[in-house]
């Protein structure tokens, strides 16, 4: 409904705009004083009238560019064309006018302590340069601004502040999405020069790049907004955003003379786009704080009149200065003894963006901003105060960074911090920030945009956060998971002094989800949370790991397989890669540390370490930050995982494991359990306390049965181990409060197949459709391995017993097995082609798999033969597939724990040694672990054997529910 709203408001806006002659409107406007008295001042004349020139010697340097690195040149003809759309249209006449009519609007709109020194402090200090910049005019040097983008109005005023102060109108970079009305086209075009940002071709961007050179060969002045991360848009958090690499600023460096590179500073008191920018608002939300029927009562026979009074002053004091100026050659100079490996063109940008946070004005707005957001945080009443230390905050950064004091707005420098607090919480109240302060009681001003004081705040932070630092963290994933994960991480990073010098970027290969991020910084699933500044999307897989050392895979477990392949093929300085996956590949029923190590195996990564994180944890609860344990599995580099760090934050807690494939089956299974617990307690299976107890007593045994099999250790299901407990838990209680959980719980699998055939598995990470595939996963795994595990036989009938899955997963679940198992392969050979438990550093390249040096902890176990006979309702097997096992299958030989030799047919009773549990087990106590067999070839090593799948051995029935482990194990 919001939606449709602004929609509704903002299109009659737009095609009111459309309709309007702007060139009319302000030729009305310079007629008006003192514009019209200021219009009148030439004493620079015409700017661009040689752009004729300027487009010629564009094509010429194109041309000969091509020719010398040997390239097929685009023809004469399209260059031109592309020259002809980039050009400027300059009217000299049109900017007389356009003078005098801006210098009143922006006069009129923002304040200024006098009309002959414009957006200047009374001390001139942001004019300390200017004398460098006019000896590059006197000489002819072309001069490149680059510019901090906050507002529309920036280069407005930045043109009018200028003009003032005698330097010539520069040219700057226009999309092309801003030309859409005609007649602020020619506005536009008297000053800019046109660039497309989507769909460029290379002969494009030639001629955009070769223009930029020619205005710098012909001493022509020409602006470049820094902050153009995302198609040059404006900051929209309020940050100082690490430069991109553009074009225009390279082809501006490549001239064969030399460049003045200027950093420029804007700074507002209050910006017109504010709530635009930080909440996504209307149009209308610019002109909050307008006293619209004040002026109308001033003057009602003169409306318009009477609506422009009371815009007067509408967005405060702004301010304009001028960083130091270095020469091209003096910039070329210092970059020689980089050592950062940066390109010239990145070293320029940094350096100016640099300049610019140290000088950029800290505002009253800002530190109100500050003072009453600390306050709410803290309960506190002593708004002053807080602002008070905000502020030391901010010199001590300074000092640490710049070694240099901040530079105050002089209203802050000669005002007592109440007064500021009170300027600036003015400003935020007209702004529609907060409200006003309540008489009849002692309280904080209610804050009706928690965004919107987070974008006034964040304008006083001078952190820069590089995507190229020397250290890269990387988040793959941009679905809600990944988002939550990256914004965690963000908000761990930003404030600790130990990751200045780390990156932090978001990957995934959607351009359009990746843009969509980059421009609104949120997800429509939190529409109330925002990316921290230091969060970099990005959608270029070079880009995002050209410097990544950790990688943290935040994806469904469909894409887990092909991010892995990125990664490993992408990121050569990776050294920990954390799988953040959770649940069974719906195709190969394989988790992601299988994956994994295979994938890593495969490229020949055995300096990668392998981690598995898991918690019991929604992406809201990590986009509110309301804590709990994670836990974190894998070889350990010295006493502790170094990753541990990232994710102990605020709230959060970290446990450590070393059994990265039992914590992600714990995960797994305890949603396939929830879900099916929940189906039992829908149909009054389950409500007596002794029948839930037994319930959770025997699904945990079964799960520990299923991943000892796989792999994972007994420790992980241990009680005082959060792996299983937690998780288990938390799927538990939270089932009943899941759309897609109470749902299946009360239809069986009809309400999720409807879901899963319309592709809705990328709902991730839903609960519900995770237990769901889990489920069938973890049957098909234990059927074929010949596992007994009775409640994931009948939850898989439940759920999936009357329904097949399409063709394709038919035939992807077909090349899982037949690759799995092939006719002549030893028993157990084959089912996983890396280590159970692989060393750090280390992977095996051969399929036969590393033992563990325990015995696992079942009562009993089934082991398929070596032809093993296919199970007539395994219904994911193709005939195709199925054929290919013979029947009966032969005797095979089996080395048994105890070192005997045994026909398939003869079954093992289990002895109480073998029971012996290595934990506490309720059979006897701990005792000493199993001795491993000799044999290669036995990947279940230590277990009692029966082969219930040969030829003549019948299938035993399907065991009751509770009670049944007890009574095996006695």
């Amino acid at each position: 409904m919001t939606v449709s709203l602004k929609a509704l408001f903002n299109k009659p806006v737009k095609a009111a705009l459309r309709r309007v002659n702007f060139v009319k409107l302000l030729e009305r406007i310079s007629l008006q004083e003192p514009g019209k008295s200021y219009g009148a001042r030439d004493a620079l004349g015409p700017a661009f009238a040689d752009q004729d020139q300027i487009a010629r010697l564009a094509v010429d340097l194109a041309e000969r560019a091509a020719e010398a690195k040997g390239d097929r040149a685009p023809s004469r003809h399209e260059l031109q064309g592309h020259v002809e759309l980039i050009s400027c249209r300059y009217d000299w006449e049109l900017h007389r006018t356009s003078k005098a009519a801006f210098f009143n609007v922006i006069t009129h709109l923002f304040d200024t302590a006098s009309l002959e020194s414009l957006y200047v402090s009374k001390d001139l200090r942001e004019l300390r340069h200017m004398d460098k910049l006019k000896k590059a005019r006197d000489d002819g040097v072309g001069i490149l601004y680059l510019v901090n983008h906050t507002s529309h109005f920036d280069e407005f005023i930045f043109d009018v502040f200028l003009d003032s102060w005698g330097l010539q109108l520069p040219l700057f970079a226009a999309g092309q999405n801003m030309m859409a009305t005609p007649s602020l086209t020619r506005l536009f075009m008297l000053g800019s020069y046109v660039i497309v940002r989507k769909g460029a071709s290379r002969s494009y961007l030639s001629a955009l790049f070769h223009y930029c050179q020619a205005l710098a060969e012909m001493g022509k002045p020409q602006g470049i907004f820094l902050e153009a991360w995302s198609g040059g848009a404006r900051t929209r958090d309020g940050s100082l955003r690490y430069p991109r690499r553009l074009v225009t600023i390279q082809g501006a460096l490549a001239a064969r003379g030399d460049v003045l590179v200027q950093p420029v500073v804007v700074s507002y008191s209050r910006v017109p786009e504010d709530l635009d920018l930080s909440e996504g608002k209307s149009l209308w939300s610019w002109i909050n704080g307008a006293r619209l029927a004040s002026g109308l009562a001033r003057n009602p026979f003169s409306p318009l009149e009477g609506l422009a009074s009371g815009l007067k002053g509408l967005f405060g004091r702004t301010f304009v200065g001028f960083g130091e100026g270095r020469h091209l050659s003096e910039l070329k100079e210092e970059w020689s003894r980089d050592a950062q490996g940066l390109e010239l063109d990145e070293f320029t940008a940094l350096y100016a963006i640099k300049e610019i946070a140290r000088d950029k004005k800290i505002m009253a707005s800002q530190l109100a901003a500050l003072g009453l957001g600390l306050a709410a945080r803290r309960g506190s009443l002593d708004v002053v105060g807080c602002a008070e230390e905000s502020l030391e905050v901010i010199r001590d950064y300074h000092g640490r960074v710049f070694d240099a004091e901040p530079d105050l707005e002089d209203f802050v420098r000669a005002k007592p911090m109440a007064e500021v607090v009170e300027d600036g919480t003015r400003s935020l109240r007209l702004r529609r920030i907060v409200g006003a302060k309540p008489w009849f009681r002692r309280r904080l001003p209610r804050i009706i945009s928690t965004h919107g004081l987070s974008y006034y705040a964040t304008h006083s932070d001078r952190r820069l956060y590089s995507p190229a630092g020397k250290e890269n963290m990387v988040v793959c994933g941009a679905g809600p998971w990944g988002f939550a994960m990256v914004t965690l991480v963000g908000r761990r990073t930003i404030g600790d002094r130990k990751f200045h010098n780390s990156s932090l970027s978001l990957f995934d290969g959607d351009d359009q989800l990746v843009q969509d991020i980059a421009d609104t910084r949120s997800r429509p699933e939190f529409p109330d949370a925002r990316l921290p500044k230091n969060v970099f999307p990005t959608s270029d897989a070079v880009e995002a790991f050209r410097k990544a050392n950790d990688v943290i895979i935040a994806a469904p477990p469909s894409r887990a397989g092909q991010l892995l392949s990125t990664v490993l093929g992408s990121a050569p300085e990776l050294r920990s890669l954390i799988l953040s996956v959770r649940g069974f590949d719906p195709l190969t029923h394989r988790l992601a540390v299988q994956m994994a190590w295979e994938a890593a195996a495969a490229a020949g990564r055995p300096d990668v370490n392998i981690l598995a994180l898991s918690g019991p944890f929604e992406p809201q609860d990590l986009i509110t930050d309301k804590g709990g344990l994670w836990i974190l599995a894998g070889p350990r580099r010295g006493d502790k995982h170094p990753e541990s760090p990232l994710f102990r934050f605020g709230r959060f807690k970290v446990r450590e494991s070393h059994d990265p494939l039992g914590v992600e089956i714990a995960a797994s299974l305890a949603d396939a359990y929830s879900l099916y617990g929940a189906y039992l307690k829908a149909h009054r299976e389950l409500t007596r306390p002794e029948e839930l107890a037994t319930f959770v007593v025997e699904v945990s045994a079964e799960a520990k049965l299923l991943a000892m099999a796989l792999g994972g250790q007994a420790d992980t299901f241990d009680a005082d181990s959060p792996a299983w407990l937690a998780e288990f838990v938390f799927g538990a209680l939270s089932a009943n409060r899941l759309a897609t959980v109470k749902a299946a719980a009360q239809k069986g699998g009809e309400a999720l197949k409807e879901l899963v055939e319309e592709g809705a598995t990328e709902r991730w990470p839903d609960r519900g459709l995770l237990g769901y595939q889990a489920i069938h996963s973890a049957h098909l795994i234990a059927k074929h391995i010949s596992l007994k595990t009775p409640h994931l036989e009948r939850a898989d009938k439940i759920f999936w017993g009357s329904w097949a899955p399409k063709d394709d997963q038919r035939a992807d679940a077909g090349r899982w097995a037949s690759a799995t198992w092939q006719p002549g392969q030893a028993a157990g050979d084959g089912f996983r082609s890396v280590p159970r438990h692989p060393s750090p550093g280390a992977f095996r390249t051969s399929r036969v798999p590393e033992f563990s040096t325990t015995a696992p902890e079942p009562a009993s176990i089934s082991i398929p033969c070596r032809f093993p006979r296919p199970v007539a309702d395994f219904h994911t097997f193709p005939k195709a597939v199925l054929r290919r096992f013979p029947r009966p299958c032969p005797p095979v030989a089996f080395k048994a724990f105890t070192g005997r030799l045994a026909r398939p047919t003869v079954a093992f009773k289990a002895s109480r040694a073998a029971l012996a549990f290595r934990d506490r087990s309720p059979v006897r106590g701990p005792s000493k672990p199993a001795p491993v067999p000799a044999d290669p070839r036995w990947s279940w090593h230590a277990l009692p054997v029966k082969c219930n799948l040969c030829a003549g051995h019948p299938q035993p029935e399907r065991p009751r529910f509770r009670g049944q482990i007890q009574k095996r194990i006695r």
